[in-house]
């Protein structure tokens, strides 16, 4: 668990997840996996040169990830309003991930078609009841009437929404992701 970085009851679901969608990706790739970690250093359990000794290592097929790339790579070229939350104690990857969507949004100059909103949970697929609405409204609100909205703004309209419950309304408006890098080994 510390080296994958995820809760134990969230093991089987990745390798679930990991496994079909690695097949799927694959598939679609000329039946060539276009990942490799034939260069990753693995660290975070008591003794990381044997961990990093153990791993099997499988190098990229160069034409698989040149395809996955073409295929995948938007490099922030969204000409769409686009509107993210995650749960910030999420164990995927998805919110440091979102901090490698800001930057590519501000790189291709569509940083100010991005609002991003966090939301103090563990979970991945599902926030709760109350979280949903407001971002829904501020959606629809940006995309109908050009009225970006603000994570301070969605988390007010959380609470006035569900004033009994404004204690579920867990959005934190102050936090910051960490670089992809932090939690996975670069490639």
């Amino acid at each position: 668990m510390d080296v994958l970085k995820i809760p134990e009851n969230s093991i089987v679901g990745h390798i679930n997840w990991g496994t079909f969608t690695l097949r799927d990706v694959v598939a679609k790739s000329g039946g060539a996996s276009p990942f490799g970690n034939d260069t990753v250093k693995y660290t975070g359990s008591s003794n990381d040169a044997a961990l990093d000794a153990a791993v099997p290592r499988f190098k990229a097929d160069a034409q698989a990830s040149a395809r996955f790339e073409a295929d995948v790579n938007h490099q922030g070229r969204f000409k769409v309003p686009v509107l993210t939350t995650h749960g910030i104690g999420d164990s995927t990857v998805f919110v440091e991930g979102s901090d490698t969507l800001r930057q590519r949004m501000q790189a291709s100059g569509n940083g100010a078609r991005l609002v991003q909103t966090y939301v103090n949970s563990s979970e991945h697929s599902y926030l709760g009841d109350p979280i949903y609405p407001p971002l829904f409204e501020a959606l629809l609100a940006w995309v109908n009437q050009g009225t970006k909205p603000t994570p301070a703004g969605i988390a007010a309209r959380c609470s006035a929404l569900r004033p009994a419950q404004a204690a579920e309304c867990r959005f934190d408006t102050a936090y910051a992701p960490r670089p992809l890098a932090s939690r996975i080994a670069p490639r």
